[in-house]
């Protein structure tokens, strides 16, 4: 066939080349970076339900990374880092899989090199990791209920994973070093939605109410995102479950403008809260939730502002 007798030319082997990076790109669904690499100082954007890794390994004060040079942190850390954007209404989990950074201290406080997790522009967000952990966790666990949940080695169980959940689409992760690591850390990111499940406790005999707690805006009071989504699932004890059953209706849409917000009660045993931020900001909102059980007193549905 004449196809077969066609010579390839230089244009042909570019176009046969780049195809086959391509299929290798399909191929391979979860990222492997390096925090000194080529993504160094760099932002990755990230779907819902898209997860990679990211490690540090072979840094070196002395060797620029890849991506850029060091920045002087002090006169003794220099730093690698990249940013992690994902959609509004998702946010980022981390869960560390290794880490090999000594705490040089005795309360477990991170006084050598140590990853620095923020989520900017808020600077209440920060939170620096160092330690060790030698082993990937056995389970994801109940980390979507937690934005921070330890600094190694404080707080950190073998049984349970290590890491941070942001509040908001986007995580800066930095790495502060002064000595060398082969191998710094190992962690696993993901992109989830935006959604917290609260629950209460079974009521006391000699009560109708349990406890409740708060829901907040991002770093309450602090303005929001201007493109913040953010869904809150309440559930009640499961003592009454029973005697109820959630419907879907809507009862309550409160934009903010009143002085006196709406106490909204439920028919059934959960309640969807959701908030929408449509371009705009503003100082943010914190709500109260608790669960009632038989007759409710006229006190507890009044507002308290």
């Amino acid at each position: 066939m004449p196809v077969a007798e066609t010579k390839m030319g230089p244009s042909n082997g570019f176009v046969i080349a780049l195809i086959l990076l391509l299929a290798r790109g399909c191929l391979s669904g979860t990222r492997h970076d390096d925090i000194c690499g080529d993504y160094n100082g760099r932002k990755l954007y990230l779907e819902l339900g898209h997860r990679g890794f990211l490690s540090a390994r072979d840094v070196a004060p002395d060797v620029t990374p890849k991506g850029g040079t060091p920045t002087n942190i002090t006169s003794a850390h220099h730093q690698c880092g990249m940013e992690l954007v994902t959609c509004p209404s998702c946010v980022i989990t981390v869960i560390f899989h290794f880490m090999n950074m000594s705490t040089c201290s005795q309360d477990g406080s991170c006084r050598c090199d140590y990853l620095w997790v923020t989520e900017p522009p808020y600077e209440a967000s920060g939170a620096p990791f160092c330690g060790y952990v030698k082993s990937p966790p056995a389970g994801t666990g109940d980390i979507g209920q937690a934005e921070y949940f330890g600094a190694f080695p404080r707080g950190y169980r073998d049984t349970s994973p290590a890491g941070y959940r942001s509040r908001t689409r986007t995580l800066a992760l930095a790495l502060l070093f002064a000595s060398p690591h082969s191998h710094a850390f190992t962690l696993e990111y993901s992109s989830e939605r935006n959604r917290q499940y609260l629950k209460g406790y079974r009521p006391s005999v000699n009560s109708n109410a349990t406890t409740g707690g708060f829901l907040t805006s991002p770093f309450f009071p602090a303005p929001y995102p201007r493109d913040l989504g953010a869904e809150y699932i309440i559930t009640s004890p499961d003592s009454n479950a029973r005697f109820y059953d959630w419907n879907g209706q809507r009862l309550e849409v409160s934009s903010g403008a009143s002085f006196r917000p709406p106490v909204v009660l439920s028919s059934g045993p959960s309640l969807l809260v959701r908030f929408y931020a449509n371009g705009g900001t503003g100082l943010g909102y914190k709500a109260t939730y608790s669960f009632l059980t038989g007759r409710i007193p006229e006190n507890l549905i009044k507002p308290v502002t």
